[in-house]
């Protein structure tokens, strides 16, 4: 009972430090910044978060933050080797806009453990048909993406 306490606490907290900060969040803009795998409708994002591989995508550092074997966390342009095959434009991506949430880590798996197994279809900004993305699509380069994170052209 005191751990559901202390999150519930937490996300009060989270939730308090989101909305003053929410006038500032509101002019930001980094659709440009956002991978045509991410969720759609979203002007600013921060991190996404996959519950279903627990793995953090940093969005302005186009970059995944996991723990590595010795449980620290990692950040690379790539997934690590177990979820190469993961593909992103259909695993759910929760938009986290708060700082390293990483380091809350045990708080995100708490809240997002229902998206694990199933999750509601999200469509991703690739098949968005928004026209706030249509400048930052390159239709010519979606066969060449990979499934490992990168944007079109980048192997």
């Amino acid at each position: 009972m005191k751990y559901y306490l202390a999150i519930i606490l937490f996300a009060a907290t989270l939730l308090a430090a989101s909305s003053s900060s929410s006038a500032q969040e509101d002019v930001r803009n980094n659709i440009h910044c956002q991978p045509l795998w991410g969720p759609a409708s979203y002007d600013y994002a921060e991190y996404y978060y996959m519950p279903e591989i627990g793995v953090y995508y940093d969005v302005s550092g186009s970059q995944f933050v996991y723990k590595n074997k010795s449980l620290t966390w990692e950040h690379s342009k790539r997934l690590p080797f177990p979820y190469q095959n993961t593909d992103l434009f259909s695993t759910y991506k929760a938009v986290i806009n708060q700082p390293e949430p990483y380091l809350y880590h045990a708080f995100y798996v708490v809240l997002y453990h229902n998206y694990k197994a199933e999750h509601p279809r999200q469509l991703c900004i690739r098949d968005s048909n928004d026209s706030r993305y249509n400048r930052f699509r390159n239709y010519s380069d979606l066969s060449s993406m990979s499934t490992s994170g990168g944007e079109p052209g980048q192997q």
